[in-house]
């Protein structure tokens, strides 16, 4: 008499096939309408057919060894009790596997707080003052201009490199010498202390900016540039070409930068770039969603960022800017203007370095200019003069922003005095037909 059997598959499909009862292992064809297991035959006895979905379900041989074993068990005259007695066997025997790593977890568990409690003692003896140089080294890491990943990992790996540039400096060996025995290899207590640091600072450059997008670049500039590294004077134009990109993606999403009280509360979506509902309120939110518009940029514009179509990016940037603040001439992003191209930034570039005489040249894309040497009064009362590296000469901005290997903050772009001047436009030379407004 021929037998049906119905098995439902985890996909709520239905495997469908009947045999006739036969002599030990032969088989009978079988119809299926599932995708899933792929039998093509139904096995006589039932340690067969566990051996065959078995092996189509991918389990190793000692798994299959268990299911054929079991199965065998189960077509003697007791099987089914006995199956249920080896169900329950294995039940207790994974709780006994649980137990044993469930004390070794605990053990774990007390050797790291061990650790902790230890890195937390040493971190307490340092000073107020030597904690605050590490908290400081965090927020100049984060406002470096380089900066395009905020991933705390990074930045607290590129804190530990601009600690060891610092101490390695002559007039700071005893400011640091705290640090002897915490840089290389990063310590517990730095990263007990540096780890928490880092998100600080974050915190601080996000809610910064949102507590400024009522402000105009220049002054928002200089308080950032104060807040984070203590110096306010001196401003980077790729600080100024970050910031206002930052600016512009903050008020498309203003709930990724509202006040930190409320963190992780649901609102309703902006009207704008982010329409994801549940985005979390914090600092990770905010910098997670400016390094995807650098990368979506990059992926548009291109990496030089002295192509055109980042030239014409930043010039709506500026002008939505100058738009909201007309006082504001934010003279730290100079315009070029010609009867051949509309007016759109430049950003200075340092001289050739091949012999021969420095002259003023405008790359052919409009964006990058270098400014007149003999340039004087524009910000400041001061002749700017650019500091020159090597490694600038044949690199676009993208290149020195994207330069992994070069962790020395600071080290490239022009420094412009912003405090005095930023509301006059600054007379520049005649260098080009349509002048430079």
């Amino acid at each position: 008499m021929g037998v049906a059997l119905n098995v439902e598959t985890e996909r709520g499909r239905c495997l469908q096939f009947a045999h006739k009862p036969s002599s030990a292992g032969s088989s009978s064809p079988i119809t299926t309408s599932s995708p899933g297991f792929d039998l093509s035959f139904a096995p006589s006895t039932l340690s067969s057919f566990g051996d065959l979905i078995a092996s189509d379900a991918g389990l190793d041989e000692r798994s299959r060894n268990d299911v054929f074993q079991f199965s065998k068990m189960l077509e003697g005259r007791d099987g089914l009790k006995m199956g249920l007695v080896a169900i329950y066997v294995s039940l207790v025997s994974t709780q006994q596997q649980t137990r044993a790593l469930t004390a070794k977890v605990d053990t774990l568990t007390e050797k790291m707080e061990a650790v902790t409690a230890a890195a937390a003692v040493e971190a307490a003896q340092w000073t107020k003052s030597q904690r605050n140089i590490i908290l400081a080294a965090t927020k100049t890491t984060v406002w470096d201009c380089k900066r395009l990943d905020f991933g705390n990992t990074g930045l607290f790996l590129d804190t530990v490199g601009y600690l060891k540039r610092q101490k390695e400096t002559g007039a700071n060996v005893q400011k640091y010498k705290f640090l002897d025995t915490h840089l290389d290899p990063p310590s517990a207590a730095l990263k007990g202390y540096g780890r928490p640091a880092v998100s600080t600072s974050k915190t601080a450059l996000r809610t910064l900016i949102g507590e400024t997008l009522n402000e105009c670049l220049t002054d928002t500039l200089v308080k950032l540039a104060t807040k984070l590294t203590g110096d306010g004077e001196n401003v980077k134009v790729i600080h100024a070409i970050k910031l206002i990109i930052m600016r512009r993606l903050a008020r498309k999403n203003p709930r990724l930068v509202i006040d930190p009280s409320l963190k992780k509360k649901r609102v309703e979506p902006d009207t704008g770039f982010d329409e994801d509902r549940n985005a979390r309120l914090d600092s990770d939110s905010f910098l997670d969603k400016i390094t995807a518009e650098y990368k979506e940029k990059t992926a548009e514009f291109g990496n030089d960022l002295q192509a055109p179509a980042w030239s014409s990016f930043i010039a709506e940037c500026v002008q939505e800017e100058k738009e909201r603040f007309p006082q504001d001439k934010i003279t730290i992003i100079p315009v070029v203007s010609t009867p051949a191209t509309p007016a759109r930034p430049v950003v200075p570039m340092p001289r050739r370095l091949s012999p021969g005489p420095s002259t003023p040249t405008t790359h052919s894309a409009g964006m990058f200019m270098p400014p007149p040497m003999q340039r004087a009064n524009i910000f400041a009362g001061q002749s700017v003069m650019p500091r020159i590296q090597p490694a600038q000469v044949g690199r676009g901005l993208a290149g020195i922003l994207n330069d992994s290997t070069q962790n020395n903050l600071g080290r490239y772009g022009d420094n412009y005095s912003l405090r005095s001047a930023h509301f006059s436009s600054p007379q520049y030379p005649s260098s080009s037909p349509g002048g430079i407004s």
